[in-house]
């Protein structure tokens, strides 16, 4: 999937949404860009581009441990929080659903779903569940201090491989240096944008070949 990254407003929303992972002290940068779009004295598209970029990273180990958790034993967690706090007919249609096993992500990717839950309660959950989240991670972000350590090194070995392939692309000419770059940061933006998890194999697969 080819991200816009020219898109303004999907930068702004993706930079909102990873700033709860941040320490308070440490996200003044990305609330001055908010600041400014409100005083009509936007940065540059590159200049929020990057900023965006440099939140996903900084909160990337983060957000692979808390995903990792609302996998396994956060799973309930998370859908008692959306089951209480979404409308009740939203709440009768995913509690008809629920398997014995299965969580939130079970009953929003069942076949058909798309046709059976309207556009504004598919809204609603993920509204809600963005909620539940930053209270769930508030709650439980010393619990996965060893995980998000883990993942960290995780990070430094794919930002390593990231910077020399971007060596590599550097050192090409014309239309395959240009084809090279763009395909590096789509996947930076995959990785930091989405939240998405890339092993270095994947990533590689990816990436054109010289």
């Amino acid at each position: 999937m080819m991200l816009d990254l020219r898109d303004r407003q999907a930068l702004l929303d993706s930079m909102e949404a990873v700033l709860d992972y941040l320490p308070a002290k440490e996200r003044k940068p990305f609330e001055d860009v908010y600041l400014a779009e409100r005083e009509e004295a936007p940065v540059s598209i590159d200049r929020l581009l990057e900023l965006s970029l440099q939140a996903g990273a900084e909160t990337w180990p983060a957000r692979q441990a808390f995903k990792q958790f609302v996998a396994s034993v956060g799973q309930e967690l998370e859908w008692d929080l959306v089951t209480k706090h979404v409308s009740r007919p939203v709440a009768f249609f995913l509690l008809q659903r629920k398997t014995d096993d299965g969580g939130l992500d079970q009953v929003l990717q069942q076949e058909g779903i798309e046709y059976a839950l309207y556009p504004e309660h598919r809204q609603e959950i993920e509204l809600v569940r963005q909620e539940a989240h930053r209270l769930l991670y508030q709650d439980h972000k010393e619990m996965l201090g060893p995980v998000i350590h883990e993942m960290h090194s995780e990070l430094d070995g794919i930002r390593q491989f990231l910077k020399r392939q971007k060596e590599e692309a550097l050192a090409r000419t014309g239309k395959e240096q240009e084809e090279a770059l763009d395909a590096l940061q789509q996947v930076e933006a995959r990785l930091f944008l989405l939240g998405e998890w890339l092993p270095i194999e994947v990533i590689r697969d990816e990436l054109p070949t010289a």
